[in-house]
């Protein structure tokens, strides 16, 4: 039989206070995500993009210059990216493609950009990415090429078709195609 920790009255009470902020971040969590449900019907009915990389990355920058500590920006970062996904989420789901099986870092990648709330379509190979994002199946694809060795690279669509065409995977070198599901091929660019 195991045997409850003792706990001291001052543990206790901060125990008691830790309760108390968690529901009070639950609240307010659920009043952000009222109001992206409400955002997401405004984009539905002007016909604007649901996801917007530049956006996401303002809010970000915005609430990381605010951060007076002590928890570091890369873990505030992380999560204000997923309560974004998750915001998101409930505005219109996004659906990525994802070049390999889980466990990839594509599919690392997928996550860090999109945030965990995004569906991920795991494609067996590059060419199903780019199927799945032409057809409409995903909004968006996620794939790596390996030229040279070890390197991500970036790709964003700059075109201006009606279709979703962003097309996003990690980057460790300056290099960026551009991918759009109606205009195929890509194009090389400097980013």
């Amino acid at each position: 039989m195991s045997q409850q920790p003792i706990q001291s009255d001052a543990l206790g009470a901060l125990r008691v206070q830790i309760d108390a902020l968690d529901n009070q971040l639950l609240s307010l969590l659920n009043q952000r995500a009222h109001v992206a449900e409400q955002v997401g019907e405004i984009k539905r009915a002007e016909g604007s993009p649901f996801f917007r990389p530049d956006r996401v990355a303002q809010v970000i920058d915005k609430i990381t210059q605010a951060n007076p500590g002590p928890l570091k920006n890369e873990h505030i970062a992380a999560i204000w990216r997923e309560i974004m996904s998750a915001c998101l989420a409930l505005e219109a789901p996004q659906r990525v493609a994802v070049l390999g099986p889980q466990g990839t870092f594509c599919e690392q990648a997928a996550i860090e950009f999109f945030g965990s709330a995004a569906n991920l379509i795991y494609c067996a190979n590059f060419d199903e990415v780019f199927h799945a994002t032409a057809a409409g199946t995903a909004q968006y694809g996620v794939s790596a090429w390996k030229t040279p060795p070890k390197a991500w690279w970036a790709a964003h669509s700059i075109c201006s078709c009606v279709r979703p065409c962003m097309w996003w995977v990690k980057s460790a070198c300056k290099f960026a195609s551009t991918f759009c599901a109606s205009s195929i091929p890509m194009r090389a660019s400097r980013s």
